[in-house]
């Protein structure tokens, strides 16, 4: 019997630091490559991303690429050194339940901005200190610790093997190998309504938009009638630009703004749901994160409560769920709670392939879609690793963004994926 390769050693190089135009102004992201030297052969590599542009929880928000390479050589490299490559799933495991202590500064929270406490009073602890609050916590590994571990887990799979990353992802979760591409969901950018009309296919599927929700008076009107005459305006160009017979879903994130807009009341948001489904036909229209509460239970029963209004209704109108998602334990209370038709998943938030394909499993189990997305993917010269995890594991769309009219996300993931089930087919 072979006896199964062995991690001989890890590399841990830092990559200069860089902002997304690849000058040294306004830097957003460090890549961080994981090598393994599988027995005392060349390295096959994995890149971890730290993007300060998308540390949504809030448990990261001072987390820098020093506190990576710390963590990566303290504790990843003795556990990854002399261990058999047979049991990809077990090495992922142990990645995902390492945990760290960190001091990290709080932002004050919407019910405590503007008042001082008497013992803030007393202490002379003003506003302005509120926001300097450090608080202890104990927390996950950074996601992009546990993206590039098992990028390059999976790389040194696929190269062992000669496999593409979707066989060794199949092989690995026992999971049927499609030779069907998931469809295509475009962000577009907030400078032009639609993309050049010359892309719009089968493919693409899903056309997103991102409306901040900042100011959701201004943004969407006192009642919701901006909105409304943004989604009809939208609909009007696709009927002018496309042909009957592509009707792609439309998918607006609204960050939470008809929550605040309406303070929450179910009722009032209901009529804005159901007012902007009436102008998005024929179009299927989805609407991510209409309320953003604090506590967890009661977001999710809002959001249940919302869902039982549009079955009722039988609008042609899904509610999906983003910002609120941030580890395997939300994917599985919001399937529970049955609080959304859609759960966008994210490598950035969930970090690892181990904790994004038990996501996605967990999804199909209880009939609940899914939206993969990459953030990682535009940061570094490397196959997105998202091509395959979608290949493998079917999410619903696979996420790809639309920017100054440049083709580039959206080609390379289309590319990789076309590629990857050429070779299956061949």
């Amino acid at each position: 019997m072979n006896q199964a390769p062995v991690i001989s050693r890890v590399l841990i190089v830092p990559g200069l630091p860089a902002s997304t135009d690849g000058s040294l102004q306004n830097v957003n992201f460090q890549s961080i490559s994981v090598g393994l030297i599988i027995d005392d052969a060349r390295p096959v590599w994995g890149e971890c991303v730290v993007d300060s542009r998308h540390q949504e929880a809030g448990v990261y928000s001072s987390y820098d690429a020093d506190l990576a390479i710390t963590a990566l050589r303290q504790r990843v490299v003795p556990l990854l050194e002399g261990r058999s490559l047979d049991d990809f799933q077990a090495l992922m495991a142990s990645v995902d339940a390492f945990r760290e202590t960190a001091v990290i500064t709080r932002q004050p929270s919407e019910e405590q901005s503007g008042v001082i406490s008497r013992r803030g009073f007393l202490t002379g602890k003003l506003q302005s200190d509120l926001s300097r609050e450090q608080i202890t916590v104990t927390r996950p590994f950074h996601p992009a610790i546990r993206y590039g571990v098992s990028q390059a887990l999976l790389s040194a799979l696929a190269w062992v093997r000669g496999q593409t990353l979707t066989e060794v992802i199949a092989a690995e979760y026992n999971l049927p190998l499609s030779l069907s591409p998931p469809s295509l969901h475009l962000d577009i950018g907030a400078d032009e309504l639609t993309p050049d009309a010359s892309i719009l296919s089968n493919p693409i599927q899903s056309l997103g938009y991102s409306l901040s929700g900042h100011n959701p008076r201004k943004q969407f009107g006192p009642n919701g009638e901006r909105l409304q005459r943004f989604v009809r305006q939208l609909t009007n160009l696709l009927d002018s630009v496309t042909e009957p017979s592509y009707c792609p879903a439309l998918h607006l994130d609204v960050s939470g703004g008809l929550g605040q807009l309406f303070d929450n009341d179910a009722g009032r948001i209901l009529g804005v749901l159901y007012g902007l489904e009436q102008v998005a036909k024929p179009y299927q229209l989805r609407v991510t994160d209409p309320v953003l509460l604090a506590d967890p239970q009661m977001q999710r029963a809002l959001m249940r409560q919302l869902m039982d209004y549009t079955r009722m209704r039988r609008l042609n109108l899904e509610l999906a769920a983003s910002k609120s998602i941030n580890t395997l334990a939300d994917v599985e209370a919001y399937v529970e709670a049955g609080a959304a038709h859609m759960l966008e998943l994210s490598f950035s938030r969930l970090g690892s392939v181990h904790q994004v394909i038990q996501a996605i499993r967990t999804c199909h189990h209880r009939k609940v879609a899914v939206l993969l997305r990459d953030n990682f993917a535009t940061a570094v010269a490397t196959p997105p690793l998202a091509c395959h995890v979608a290949l493998a594991a079917q999410p619903a769309l696979i996420a790809a963004t639309w920017k100054s009219r440049e083709r580039q996300d959206l080609t390379v993931l289309y590319d990789e994926m076309a590629r990857t089930l050429a070779w299956l087919t061949r």
